[in-house]
């Protein structure tokens, strides 16, 4: 395994610069980038049954990110997750979200496979689509494929009023009153 250490702006002016931000990749990686999406284009699902919701969103294209990081405002409509690209063929990726207690349930890990590969980057991405989703705290994503460790990375959603500027790139400025 290797760390990846990026130093990143989340946005001029927001919240200044932000602490070193470090996930642990796996030798296959050869892409790996983190961000927000303030509203992905989702043109279907898939069944997902370890998710609350029981699916996952297809997405025709790969989003490009609104704005790089880790620190997520939370609101309804705000994807965050990753772009990934691997130097093999395209793989079943076993995924595990875990994430502060959620719903009438409490549940605290959701889990779903996807695919990666080498052409070009598989968006792994967590949309908040209900007032349930919007949980704050940390949220780690990570993902195993044959039996090797893909990624593991952590994010931080928190209340809008903390990313003002991110609030108004995304049309979200009501929310900060």
């Amino acid at each position: 395994m290797r760390r990846l250490i990026a130093t990143l702006m989340l946005c001029a002016g927001a919240a200044g610069a932000q602490p070193a931000l470090d996930a642990t990749l796996g030798d296959d990686v050869t892409s790996f980038r983190t961000g927000i999406v303030c509203t992905p284009v989702v043109v279907g699902t898939r069944e997902a049954p370890g998710t609350i919701a029981g699916t996952i969103n297809h997405l025709d294209e790969v989003p490009d990110f609104t704005v790089p990081g880790q620190v997520v405002p939370g609101v309804i409509g705000v994807s965050f997750g990753s772009l990934v690209r691997t130097d093999e063929d395209f793989i079943l990726v076993d995924m595990v979200v875990t994430h502060p207690p959620m719903g009438p349930d409490g549940v605290t890990v959701q889990t779903y496979t996807t695919r990666i590969g080498p052409d070009g980057d598989a968006p792994i991405l967590y949309s908040l689509e209900y007032p349930e989703e919007v949980v704050f705290g940390d949220w780690r994503f990570q993902a195993r494929a044959a039996g090797r460790d893909l990624f593991d990375v952590t994010f931080t959603v928190v209340p809008p009023a903390e990313l003002p500027e991110l609030a108004r790139i995304c049309d979200y400025v009501d929310l900060l009153s």
